[in-house]
């Protein structure tokens, strides 16, 4: 989409993209929404085509229309011709056939990674360059343990599967601990205690929750629980995760850690995240030496973390 190549939103696809999901949250929350956006009044409006000044399409428009070029390359035997694309990685491994049904299926999959989980996987590496940024001793200490531990570097993170950089302590307790100071989906949407269940009983509560009672949990205030993760909750201290003595605190530090969610609703994504997290990390500190200030990011909370600024000075690594 030359989104990346031109270092700005040419054709305003990420803005659309914060708007829709903007839009799907008031739905989640609001379900009567729902009918109204669907209305063919509304609909139409909303699906109405727009253009940048050259001539192109703008906005959600060019997403679909970059979702549908692959497709069309791969019905007509061309899909070689596609440039490097999630989409086109899915389409080698399962072949567009002539169903119309499993080619809808596709476009729809292809759409669900441009808009899921986009905006939060980045809401969270911001928050994890920032904190490294800031404390540049955990910075050293990662990089000293890939070191250490896998001989030689190699150029590239990709080259380093995530089994094992899963296994890297220091990098994994540094990811954890900047995810629970600020977890991407700092709210979740609310629930509603189910008719079939009947009342809810839920600890430190002094009465059961009677059916129908909306429920929700704030995953920014759980995860800075004093009573979980002690007087310093609020502080960023990775070694909390790092061989921890007390097996009970430290069961209950990851039950409470809910950045992903928690439950059958946890997100289905969790796993590609967390691994495009750890590689994200590792290709800039086998690169670079960061380094922020407290007053280097800047974001607001639409039930999404959205970061406008991170200021972070890049110094190419000294070997």
């Amino acid at each position: 989409m030359g989104i990346i190549s031109a270092g700005e939103d040419v054709c305003g696809a990420i803005a659309a993209k914060e708007a829709a999901i903007k839009i799907g949250f008031g739905i989640g929350i609001v379900p009567w929404m729902a009918q109204i956006f669907s209305s063919k009044f509304i609909s139409s409006r909303l699906r109405r085509p727009k253009y940048t000044a050259d001539g192109r399409l703008a906005g959600i428009g060019a997403i679909v229309q970059h979702t549908q070029e692959p497709m069309k390359l791969a019905r007509e035997g061309k899909l070689d011709a596609a440039p490097p694309s999630i989409l086109k990685h899915l389409i080698e491994d399962e072949p567009i056939e002539s169903d119309a049904a499993q080619q809808d299926l596709t476009e729809r999959e292809a759409m669900n990674a441009v808009f899921a989980g986009t905006g939060s996987t980045a809401a969270g590496l911001n928050a994890i360059l920032y904190e490294m940024g800031l404390h540049t001793e955990w910075q050293s200490r990662v990089f000293e343990e890939l070191r250490s531990l896998i001989s030689p570097l190699p150029q590239s993170s990709m080259d380093l599967p995530y089994s094992d950089l899963s296994k890297l302590p220091n990098l994994r307790a540094v990811v954890k601990e900047s995810l629970r100071l600020s977890p991407p989906f700092p709210s979740s949407f609310p629930r509603e205690v189910g008719m079939s269940y009947g009342a809810v009983a839920i600890p430190g509560l002094a009465a059961p929750l009677p059916p129908g009672t909306k429920i929700g949990a704030n995953h920014y205030v759980i995860c800075r629980s004093r009573s979980v993760f002690g007087d310093d909750a609020d502080e960023f201290r990775p070694e909390r995760w790092l061989n921890s003595i007390d097996d009970e605190k430290q069961k209950r530090m990851e039950e409470a850690w809910s950045v992903f969610g928690r439950g059958p609703r946890i997100c289905v994504a969790k796993d590609l995240a967390m691994m495009m997290l750890y590689k994200a990390v590792v290709a800039l500190l086998l690169k670079w030496e960061a380094k922020t200030t407290e007053e280097g990011l800047k974001r607001s909370n639409d039930f999404e973390f959205h970061v406008h600024e991170l200021l972070v000075s890049l110094t190419p690594r000294q070997e």
